[in-house]
């Protein structure tokens, strides 16, 4: 919240998504051991029914990444980020649109190593899915959840690199074209979730 008040550079950008993904990491860290043990106990039912799901949505997502033309999913991907900004920072300025249009298309560009992604991912899933009772399966299932992006060689690796590049550029850019309102709506808004978090911490 105090560094918001102040336009940023991509170097404190890049400090406070280090720290925020060091947080989500202990999170995970926390979770997966629990998420590993329930999917030990899991029926085939229950295994069928949730993958069936998985993939049913993953299927939905390519075939309206073959199907839409690429204008509409462009046109998509702007309005979900106006929607975005405008929770974060309130109203968006005409300035600020270009950044928008930006981002579509980095988001255009990164659905067809995603989609190759999520496909892999889930068909490793499966396949762990299916030896459940195996020794290995705690392992296995760690390290998927851990280091999913190694799959295919890597490759979905230095994408997720490439794209983090980008976006701290990009989250800098918004920064230094920011106004006062903008700045004040997103200081109150982060400036309330630590309020938040500070009272969880004092409730436990």
């Amino acid at each position: 919240a105090k560094a918001v008040a102040s336009p940023m550079t991509p170097a404190q950008v890049t400090l406070h998504l280090d720290r925020t993904q060091a947080s989500l990491t202990r999170t995970l860290e926390n979770a997966i051991p629990r998420t590993v043990r329930l999917a030990s106990t899991l029926t085939d039912a229950q295994v069928a029914r949730f993958m069936t799901d998985r993939v049913k949505r993953q299927q939905e997502r390519q075939h309206d990444f073959a199907t839409e033309s690429k204008t509409q999913m462009l046109k998509e991907f702007r309005e979900k980020m106006n929607e975005r900004l405008v929770f974060w920072i309130g109203k968006v300025k005409p300035a600020q649109e270009p950044l928008i249009a930006q981002w579509a298309e980095w988001q255009y560009e990164m659905m067809p190593p995603w989609l190759e992604f999520q496909e892999a991912w889930t068909k490793e899933l499966a396949r762990l899915m299916k030896q459940r009772q195996d020794p290995d399966f705690g392992k296995e299932l760690t390290r998927l959840l851990q280091q999913g992006d190694g799959l295919m060689d890597g490759r979905f690796t230095g994408y997720t690199d490439q794209s983090r590049q980008r976006t701290i550029q990009w989250l800098s850019d918004l920064s230094q074209s920011m106004d006062l309102s903008q700045r004040a709506h997103l200081y109150t808004l982060l400036k309330d979730y630590a309020e938040d978090f500070e009272a969880m911490i004092r409730s436990r």
